[in-house]
């Protein structure tokens, strides 16, 4: 391979995933949870939701520092998670080529990098606003430095990454124990960087919060262990795609490229089979799986997919001459028109879900103009509305109201609800979470539906005024 290929294909990464951007104006609503906690912070007003309220609504620390930086200088929150979710995805494209590189695949070492760059799945992901590719970018340089023997910068980079997804605990506990195993020299060296950034974190978590659990973590499996639970089936189905072509071709290839590294290098296996419990432990949560849980191991997954397929293309009787010149690059080809086909299939969906978020936007302005400074709105969605109307949120799910985990937890939908006595509701009369409100005799004598122009001819939420 040429030596301008890993910068090829790094820029061809940051040029899909700026496409489908523009092409879509993709960003999910929890997204602006993150950028809500942001931008208090380069207000001054410290990382809460609510002014006041010390509660830890969002997973990625990190993350929300990263934002709140950009914020300082004048960036917009979700440019400033474009500019680093598409240099994160450029520079996973990069390790990936190195390590493949390093595993001695050949020619085809160009495939883990380009499965990653047209990959539908993580292609959205990185889009999407939130932390999914800096906290990919961890995870694959986290475990490429591991394997090869880097363990301070390991150690480094997967102390980050705890601070930007709890999972990337996981990586923080397999780093450690395989650095202990293996080079046990400096050991206190190695801590520094745990201490410095995951240990301050959690004391600073503990005294700031009084908790170094986030309570969206908390929330959200009160709210998912009801309605919201997913069967291991769509689970599976959401975490290895059984539910497109994809999955059924990728993923037997990844259990026989495990089975593969730990003939080629027991540590290898050993990274392999992390990735396979990570995804395992999705699948069997009992929780609702969304779809970027489990992208940040994507990559890593490739690596070992192209172990698979190097090993069964040796097995083809064929002369080396015969297929090594033309198999990468047919390869490539299929590998990028099959992507490309399912994921430009999806813009559709994802504009369709862009419209239902501006019926948000339109609600949060309303609010912004008529609700009164000390008015609460009980709301479902909380990103875009609490982004964008900076008043007091109580959140129906819990992510940054605590007192709600426990009626969610009992499927006490409607106490919850009356308990807070809240002067707006923004709410899907249709959720089953909020049918029990909706439904009883004396909703319409306590509320009044408000209009919203501008709103689609169908709106999911519904704006709703308590009469005086």
């Amino acid at each position: 391979m040429k030596k301008s290929t890993p910068i090829i294909l790094s820029f061809a990464a940051i040029a899909v995933r700026s496409v489908v951007f523009f092409a879509t104006r993709y960003a999910v609503d929890d997204a602006f949870i993150t950028f809500r906690y942001a931008a208090n912070i380069a207000s001054g007003n410290g990382l809460v939701y609510n002014l006041g309220e010390r509660v830890l609504g969002t997973s990625t620390p990190l993350f929300t520092l990263l934002i709140a930086a950009f914020n300082l200088i004048g960036m917009p929150s979700l440019t400033a998670a474009l500019f680093i979710n598409l240099t994160a995805a450029g520079l996973t494209t990069l390790i990936l080529y190195r390590w493949s590189q390093h595993l001695d695949l050949g020619k085809l070492a160009i495939l883990p990098a380009v499965f990653y760059i047209v990959f539908p799945r993580s292609v959205i992901c990185d889009i999407a606003g939130m932390e999914t590719a800096l906290f990919t970018l961890l995870i694959t340089s986290g475990l490429y430095l591991l394997y090869t023997r880097k363990h301070l910068a390991a150690i480094m980079v997967a102390s980050l990454a705890a601070i930007a997804r709890p999972e990337g605990w996981a990586l923080l506990v397999l780093t450690v124990i395989i650095t202990i195993v293996r080079d046990r020299r400096q050991l206190l060296l190695k801590a520094i960087p745990i201490l410095l950034i995951a240990g301050n974190w959690l004391l600073f978590a503990y005294l700031y919060f009084g908790s170094v659990v986030p309570n969206s973590l908390t929330a959200k499996m009160a709210l998912y262990s009801g309605y919201e639970r997913f069967s291991s089936w769509q689970n599976l189905a959401i975490t290895l795609g059984m539910n497109s072509p994809f999955g059924w071709i990728i993923w037997p290839l990844f259990l026989l490229g495990l089975i593969l590294a730990f003939r080629k290098d027991r540590l290898l296996g050993i990274i392999a089979l992390w990735c396979g419990a990570y995804l395992g432990a999705l699948v069997i949560s009992g929780t609702h799986v969304f779809f970027w849980y489990p992208a940040p191991v994507y990559p890593t997954g490739f690596v070992f997919v192209t172990i698979a397929l190097v090993y069964l293309l040796r097995q083809v009787p064929v002369g080396k001459a015969g297929y090594t010149n033309w198999v990468p690059a047919v390869a490539s080809i299929l590998v990028v028109v099959a992507s490309l086909i399912h994921l430009t299939g999806r813009f559709d969906n994802l504009r369709l879900e862009m419209a239902t978020y501006h019926d948000i936007r339109v609600a949060a302005d309303y609010l912004t103009q008529h609700a009164r400074p000390n008015d609460r709105v009980l709301a479902e969605d909380i990103g875009y509305l609490g982004y964008y109307f900076r008043g007091v949120i109580i959140d129906r799910d819990g992510l940054v109201t605590p007192q709600a985990v426990s009626y969610n937890r009992a499927g006490e939908y409607r106490r919850f609800a009356d308990s807070t006595n809240a002067e707006w509701l923004f709410i899907d009369p249709d959720y089953p979470a909020s049918l029990p409100l909706v439904t009883t005799p004396n909703f319409v004598e306590r509320y009044e539906l408000i209009p919203l122009p501008g709103a689609g001819n169908n709106p999911g939420h519904q704006l709703y005024r308590r009469r005086l």
